[in-house]
């Protein structure tokens, strides 16, 4: 599957929340460039009740008619469907569990780069995610934040055991093997530290933000599930959390 993201921070204008035109202008651009890219000439469907996707959508169908050379061999079997992602304000706010999101919001990761703190060591302070290049991180990506910790236990495991066979060296043949294996088994120590790390990090966020408290709270609040004056007491008990300003954009 791919997965694009154009890295437009502010594509609304500060007044009356509308799209800007030089957001809207990078969008046609950018969903033009990438369908000639994938040889795709798609049907385009867009949500109704979104005039910026009308126009976006619209204007790539004008776009479509007006190159028609370069769209003519393109591949008709696509269907291109434009969100506006206005439309669900609350999912933004909610707090994310698995494991890549949770880097992106509480860490943060630009072009699959990762800055830890100053508490890391200098060669852990930036690290690299990449699902083609780290086994690991694609099996794991989209898992729930308790299921990794059981995962990072079992490669630990699978890491100590191919680490005491590696000391057992006590032939020619032993040797052999080490040094054909040795490539993997220094890749493996270094996906072993980067997620220790990078687990150790989140589980120290999770803690010092209170998210587990605050997130069970904005799912009550989000989903209409407990009595509203209870909800508004709890936050008024955990207010001092700095993530629990987001939990306040859920009552306007």
């Amino acid at each position: 599957p791919y997965f694009v993201t154009l890295d437009i921070p502010d594509p609304y204008t500060s007044q009356r929340f509308l799209f800007s035109s030089s957001s809207f202008r990078r969008c046609l651009q950018a969903l033009t460039a990438l369908c000639l890219s994938l040889n795709k000439k798609p049907s385009i469907r867009y949500q109704k009740t979104s005039s910026d996707a009308q126009r976006l959508a619209e204007e790539l169908i004008k776009q479509q008619s007006k190159d028609v050379t370069l769209f003519e061999q393109c591949k008709t079997d696509a269907v291109l469907i434009i969100f506006d992602r206005s439309e669900d304000p609350v999912s933004p706010l909610l707090n994310q569990w698995t494991y890549e999101a949770m880097v992106h919001e509480l860490i943060g990761m630009h072009n699959n780069r990762v800055k830890l703190g100053n508490d890391a060591k200098d060669e852990q302070k930036n690290l690299i995610l990449s699902s083609h290049h780290d086994e690991f991180y694609s099996k794991n990506m989209f898992s729930n934040f308790g299921d990794i910790g059981q995962n990072i236990k079992c490669l630990m495991n699978d890491y100590q055991r191919k680490a005491q066979t590696h000391q057992q060296l006590e032939s020619i043949v032993d040797m052999k093997k080490f040094i054909e294996q040795y490539p993997q088994f220094r890749k493996m120590t270094g996906t072993v530290s980067k997620h220790v790390q990078l687990v150790s990090e989140l589980s120290h966020l999770v803690t010092e933000w209170n998210l587990l408290e605050i997130s069970e709270l904005e799912q009550n609040i989000a989903v209409a599930n407990g009595d509203h004056q209870t909800c508004i007491e709890s936050l008024k008990r955990i207010l001092q959390h700095p993530r629990t300003t987001e939990l306040v954009l859920f009552f306007y």
